[in-house]
């Protein structure tokens, strides 16, 4: 008789996706995160116009997302290698990491995309920026939806 390990995989588990496809949504914000934050930093350290105040506070908060977009890192791989009775308790560390940076993701961009909206800027500086926003609020609604959603499944 062999090993469990030799043993075929049961009908259901053949038909399940593979557990990261459980993930996409979190991996889509993190992946965006990770894009607009840096693309923010290198574009604020190329702004000699800023002062050291000025530069310091934009740094600081593309920093805030950049750090929200790293702290699920660990939890996803603990997801993706964890043995199947474990796996409601990693969803649930995930979910909630998740969450956090889908709350900061949609509150940060509302402001912004308000004072953007009614500030004095370029209508092309806005029309960039209120694709940003949209994207970003939409992806974080998106991980909103499947942390609800994660829950039950």
């Amino acid at each position: 008789m062999g090993s469990d390990s030799d043993a075929a995989p049961s009908l259901a588990d053949s038909l399940a996706p593979p557990r990261w496809r459980r993930l996409v949504p979190v991996l889509a914000l993190i992946t965006w995160t990770a894009i607009v934050w840096t693309s923010r930093i290198r574009n604020v350290l190329a702004n000699d116009e800023l002062t050291d105040v000025g530069r310091t506070g934009r740094i600081m908060l593309a920093s805030s997302f950049l750090a929200l977009a790293l702290a699920p890192i660990p939890a996803i791989v603990a997801y993706l290698r964890s043995p199947a009775d474990r796996l409601a308790s990693r969803l649930g560390a995930l979910r909630g990491l998740a969450t956090v940076l889908a709350g900061w993701t949609i509150a940060v961009w509302v402001v912004r995309g308000l004072m953007i909206g009614f500030g004095d800027w370029s209508v092309a500086f806005k029309l960039i920026h209120s694709a940003l926003a949209a994207t970003s609020i939409g992806l974080g609604a998106w991980v909103l939806a499947w942390a609800r959603r994660s829950r039950i499944l």
